[in-house]
């Protein structure tokens, strides 16, 4: 790294918590430049008003950091609106509603594609080393959960088998039939947190369906609209499932098989793997009495060290989360969930922004503190 003092860029909302403890990672002299996306939103012209954002810090390095934008309707609102100003310019803020997602992702893509341009750019034009913990393109890339999992795939990593896209319940029931593969997941294409999931479970005898989803149908009047739910929910009736399962089509859904995971005191967990140039160092245990591990769900932390084979599960899942991050260059930090088996473990997802992890070390550092370590590195 060159010896002139870095300059620490973070694109991110500013309340949120993340950029707090990142920013208390970083030195305590440490030149500190956040910029909001909002301001990047709204600014009429973007490489002007990141060009007078950086001009004091000319010729030095740029060590950038680009932070979820989520938990933020103003962000949200503005996202849509980057695609389509007229539609969405009345929205108010419904929260946990499951809508735009795809739009949502279309508007986070082009910002940070024009973000992109024009910061490497200027870091061209005044001689400033630019270098991304995570690169717009690999965010994006792991955003994209459908093209994510083809991906890994293609590079022999170990993932769930993939079906072909379905646009109704039937074409799904006829796949599991076809595949003899009779528990999936539904998934929607650019989601996260398990927004828009659905467990799903078909007897091939009797043909009963059993989902369960943390996705929820309120009805106002006449009209129904759906959220995304604290709780999972279990749902057996065909019509009630087929209209959820819509909602999540409706979003550009893709389906996948349902590993089962291995199960600690009753409880069934897969782990959230943290790769940091490539290597496994920080995860946590996640447990569960639902087939949804997210801990926002109400889920507890385990340890997988006290499942009898929980050594093996381990090495087994860094070794294929470090596999994955392989194929992804210009992604110096990952979350990945994994699933461990018996015979292998599976990449269920990564995640450009899977570094929260709150009261987890591993070296004697935070998740933030080993990320601007690993920065300081490059």
């Amino acid at each position: 790294m060159s010896t002139a003092k870095p300059l620490w860029i973070l694109i991110c909302n500013p309340e949120n918590r993340r950029q707090h403890l990142f920013q208390q990672a970083l030195p305590n002299d440490a030149d500190y430049l956040l910029l909001s996306y909002l301001e990047l939103l709204q600014t009429p012209h973007l490489p002007l008003f990141l060009s007078q954002r950086l001009r004091s810090f000319l010729g030095r390095p740029w060590l950038v950091k680009i932070d979820s934008a989520g938990e933020n309707f103003a962000v949200e609102k503005a996202f849509l609106q980057r695609i389509n100003p007229n539609q969405f310019a009345q929205l108010a803020n419904d929260k946990g509603r499951f809508h735009h997602v795809d739009k949502w992702f279309l508007g986070f893509k082009s910002l940070l594609t024009e973000v992109a341009h024009a910061i490497e750019q200027i870091a061209d034009d005044v001689n400033s080393r630019l270098q991304y913990l995570n690169s717009p393109r690999a965010i994006l890339a792991m955003a994209d959960k459908w093209e994510c999992q083809q991906y890994l795939r293609q590079h022999q990593v170990p993932t769930p088998l993939l079906f072909e896209p379905i646009n109704n319940l039937p074409e799904l029931v006829q796949q599991m039939r076809q595949r003899r593969c009779y528990q999936v997941f539904v998934k929607s294409r650019y989601g996260s947190s398990a927004s828009g999931v659905m467990a799903l479970r078909l007897n091939p005898k009797t043909g009963d369906l059993i989902a369960k989803t943390s996705l929820e149908r309120v009805v106002d009047g006449v009209h129904s609209h759906f959220y995304n739910s604290l709780k999972v929910k279990t749902y057996r009736e065909p019509e009630q499932i087929a209209e959820l399962l819509q909602q999540i089509v409706l979003q550009q859904a893709y389906v996948e098989a349902w590993v089962p995971k291995p199960q600690i005191n009753g409880r069934q967990f897969d782990l959230r793997i943290l790769l940091l140039n490539g290597k496994a160092g920080h995860y946590v245990t996640r447990t569960s009495l639902t087939p949804m591990t997210n801990l926002h769900l109400g889920n507890q932390r385990g340890d997988i060290l006290a499942h009898h084979d929980g050594e093996r599960m381990l090495q087994q899942a860094f070794a294929v989360a470090e596999q994955a991050a392989s194929i992804f260059p210009e992604a110096g930090c990952i979350g990945a969930d994994v699933i461990c088996g018996k015979l292998k473990a599976r990449v269920v997802e990564l995640n450009g922004f899977g570094d929260l992890l709150p009261r987890v070390s591993y070296q004697g550092l935070s998740s933030y503190q080993a990320q601007v370590k690993a920065m300081q590195c490059y």
